[in-house]
């Protein structure tokens, strides 16, 4: 016994119920949602410590300050705040992947507490986010801080 199946035509009709079902019964993300998931690949941990662990009983090394950053080239430049990583003796990002790299300073931006680092080590896949300009930013339009990844803050 064979089944023939016949083929019909998809219509504007057939296509506008379609949708309109699904944005009945289903919830969709908001922009901030996707905006968020679009660019959390390339937020960044970073952490500043007030020394080098070593051997010594009691030297451990204490944690100065925390924050997120953003990679903005896939080379594992980034830009983090700048308190958090002037006067640290090691500053260390993790990616979203999991994996951890020591930084080193690129440039320092005191009047808008911004430090550009740049990571030793980054993972093969990484991401950068695309910045965009704030100049056609009017007051009311919507934005989307997108930061403390991994639990903190």
């Amino acid at each position: 016994m064979s089944l023939i199946m016949k083929a019909v035509a998809l219509t504007q009709e057939h296509i506008d119920k379609a949708v309109l079902h699904t944005l009945e019964t289903k919830t969709l993300p908001s922009r901030a949602a996707r905006a968020a998931d679009a660019v959390m690949p390339a937020v960044v941990r970073v952490q500043g410590y007030n020394g080098e662990e070593n051997d010594e009983p009691g030297s451990g090394v204490q944690m100065e300050g925390v924050c997120s950053g953003v990679v903005i080239v896939d080379n594992g430049v980034i830009l983090a705040n700048l308190h958090v990583v002037a006067g640290a003796k090691r500053v260390t990002v993790k990616f979203f992947d999991g994996s951890e790299s020591d930084v080193e300073m690129v440039r320092a931006y005191p009047e808008n507490d911004l430090a550009v680092i740049k990571a030793k080590k980054v993972p093969d896949d990484l991401e950068s986010a695309t910045l965009g300009s704030t100049a056609n930013l009017r007051p009311g339009d919507e934005v989307v801080a997108v930061g403390f990844p991994f639990g903190i803050g």
